[in-house]
């Protein structure tokens, strides 16, 4: 994964080429997310809604979004 002093280098959107970033929520057990994590990171495209799955930090979900091509 690509870092720019220590900020999270996102690729454009596969699909869509449009500009993406990295979204956040609370742990709640009913979305799969146990409560020992405080919450859940994934890369949503801005453009048309592209998203990864919910990862456990902004690294991880960085790294899913910039696999895609």
């Amino acid at each position: 994964m690509e870092q720019e002093d220590n900020v999270i280098v996102l690729r454009p959107c596969p699909s869509c080429n449009g500009k993406a970033r990295v979204r956040h929520k609370d742990a709640n057990p009913l979305w799969g997310i146990p409560y020992e994590v405080e919450r859940s990171a994934w890369v949503e495209c801005t453009g048309c809604g592209l998203c990864t799955k919910d990862c456990l930090d902004d690294e991880e979900a960085a790294e899913l979004w910039n696999k895609n091509e």
